[in-house]
């Protein structure tokens, strides 16, 4: 899942003047979202100036959506002015659960004092609902192309349910496989996903992102592969937000031996700027939407700079880690056990502001996230491990500031490191139980399964940045990539992984923690259910219980707490009444005089 964010910080470092007459400067007096707050889903996007606003100003504001509708505020929904503020509200339909949503407000908001000094970029988190709490039980894993490994979500199609994309390739050949939430663009939102297309990238696909380049309200697509090429193309072939899902056209960036593509506005003149890692020299490259800071929004990138970077880069983020309203980059840096912070100082960047954090042994991608709760981005990176001792894999934790006081300085330190399985290879940062806080899920490579980490260590929403608890998810062969998001339109953040040896995705879908009906009693020892299979090969579940006695009562519960099945004076030992049941996990109960016992099972 991308990095998640809002331009509150600006209060949070202090760069918000007091309202106050005769201002020599139009500035910034308030903002809504907070910084990087998880904000409810529907509610307004909103900046307070020190005057009031010309009414130009309303194309100052930029909304971006990596999920769904891209350009948010263009046509017939463009942000509004009133008096001395400049807001966006989304009507026609609410920002996705848990998505990164990014905001610019440009240097063309004017007052009667001039126009807005410098640009403000930063993100927030919309936030999630549903009753998933990070409880992912066995799923589909659907076929892909050959080696599958950086994947993305987004709406390509617009009817509003989230599709997927994913990046395969290893030697010559190099795809992107587009398959859509429920196999075509009429929304059933079912998160069973079906191949549409295979796009053509070039040797050795290998990342993906998706964003709206060119402006037009739908998502375009961006590809790296080992050809030395960044691969833009657009959505329905051109800027008509003809949101087909048909991606055409476009054009290339050369960068050599690229790294997985990022998309962010990183010179704040309202349009998605790329950014990758290169191997050739090492170094991060910069190039700009359209060659210049025009908000020209052409979807062509040429120009920008080129960052000296350590060897072995491994992962990239971009995201405000010093609250100066301009978007700075993070790498990971393999061998080197480091991650890199690279300042924006709002006219560009510098090698000279590259920063070393020490994180753990070989890093293979960094994520930003504000974990503690503090208002400022914290980093985190997935360390792959000694070769030598291959179950080392760890998660690092640095916190800004060192601390939780939201001090933003983008100096990362302290912070726990803590274990995931074998050979961790990427990760997601996203609300999985509910509570209000960023959880962490990272995918295992050689023992094909994901780590559920929730932040606090369980479901209090207690924001530490101390993560523990949570499950091991199993997937396919070889886990690669892995993102969150809301597959089946049920408000809650869903998991979907790469297998990249078992040429599949894995889509797991978030369920209740505790899929108990309301009143039953804590689950006690001595009661068992194990499948069996009948002679025609039926699935059955064979169930072994205490000593019952007459009028023992055995129920079985859908995930929603639902009584499916019922039955009364049961033996100790039977098989469950599954006949009829559709696929998923069910709760079985037994209740005697001497209380309840439960037990979990998964009906395929």
């Amino acid at each position: 899942m991308k990095q998640l964010y809002f331009f509150g910080f600006w209060a949070a470092a202090g760069l918000l003047a007091p309202v106050g007459p005769a201002l020599a400067q139009l500035t910034i007096t308030a903002v809504s979202p907070a910084a990087n707050a998880r904000a409810a889903r529907p509610g307004p996007v909103v900046a307070t100036f020190s005057e009031p606003l010309t009414a130009a100003s309303a194309g100052a504001l930029k909304v971006y959506s990596a999920q769904r509708g891209g350009l948010r505020t263009r046509g017939a929904t463009p942000a509004e002015v009133s008096g001395n503020t400049l807001s966006f509200a989304p009507r026609a339909y609410p920002f996705m659960p848990g998505e990164t949503v990014f905001s610019t407000v440009t240097a063309a908001a004017a007052g009667n004092s001039g126009h807005l000094a410098h640009a403000r970029v930063a993100q927030f988190t919309a936030a999630v609902g549903g009753t998933g709490r990070g409880t992912f039980p066995p799923g589909p894993d659907v076929a892909t192309g050959s080696y599958p490994r950086a994947l993305a979500l987004g709406d390509v199609d617009g009817d509003g349910d989230l599709d997927l994309l994913i990046a395969n390739g290893f030697g010559a050949s190099g795809t992107v496989s587009e398959l859509l939430n429920g196999g075509d663009a009429t929304g059933s939102n079912t998160g069973v996903f079906v191949l549409n297309d295979a796009l053509t990238i070039g040797p050795g696909a290998h990342g993906v992102a998706l964003g709206d380049v060119d402006g037009d309200g739908d998502l375009d697509l961006v590809s790296s592969n080992t050809g030395n090429q960044l691969v833009v193309l657009l959505n329905g072939g051109d800027a008509t937000g003809s949101n087909t899902g048909q991606f055409i056209n476009g054009s290339t960036a050369t960068v050599e031996y690229p790294g997985a593509p990022v998309l962010g506005d990183v010179d704040g003149d309202g349009d998605l700027d790329l950014v990758a890692t290169s191997g050739s020299p090492a170094s991060v490259r910069v190039r700009l939407n359209g060659g210049d800071a025009t908000g020209s929004n052409t979807g062509r990138f040429s120009n920008g700079t080129a960052l000296a970077a350590y060897t072995q880069l491994a992962g990239l983020a971009v995201g405000d880690v010093d609250g100066d309203g301009a978007l700075d980059v993070v790498t990971a840096n393999g061998t080197d056990n480091t991650a890199s912070v690279y300042l924006n100082d709002g006219g560009g960047f510098s090698s000279a502001s590259r920063q070393a954090v020490a994180v753990g042994s070989n890093p293979t991608a960094v994520l930003l996230g504000d974990v503690d709760g503090d208002g400022d981005l914290d980093l985190l990176t997935v360390n792959y491990g000694s070769t030598a001792t291959p179950a080392s894999g760890t998660a690092s934790v640095r916190l800004n500031g060192g601390d939780a006081t939201g001090s933003n300085t983008g100096v990362f330190g302290n912070g726990p490191d803590l274990g995931l399985g074998v050979s961790p290879a990427a990760a997601a940062l996203g609300d999985v139980d509910g509570d209000g806080d960023l959880d962490l899920v990272a995918t295992n490579y050689q023992d094909n399964t994901v780590s559920v980490r929730l932040n606090g260590g369980d479901a209090t929403g207690s924001n530490t940045g101390v993560f523990g608890g949570g499950s091991v998810v199993a997937v396919g062969s070889h886990p690669g990539g892995v993102a969150l998001g809301d597959v089946d339109g049920d408000g809650d953040l869903d998991l979907v992984a790469t297998n990249f040896l078992g040429n599949t995705v894995s889509v797991r879908l978030n369920q209740p923690a505790q899929a108990l009906a309301a009143g039953l009693k804590a689950p006690k020892t001595g009661f068992t259910v194990a499948p069996t299979v009948a002679a025609e090969g039926a699935p059955r579940y064979a169930y072994t219980g205490p000593g019952l006695e007459a009028g023992t009562e055995l129920a079985i519960y859908s995930v929603t707490g639902q009584c499916v099945q019922q039955l009364r004076d049961v033996a100790a030992a039977g098989t469950l009444p599954t006949a009829g049941l559709a696929s998923g996990w069910y709760v079985a109960r037994l209740r005697t005089s001497g209380g309840s016992y439960v037990a979990r099972f998964y009906r395929p």
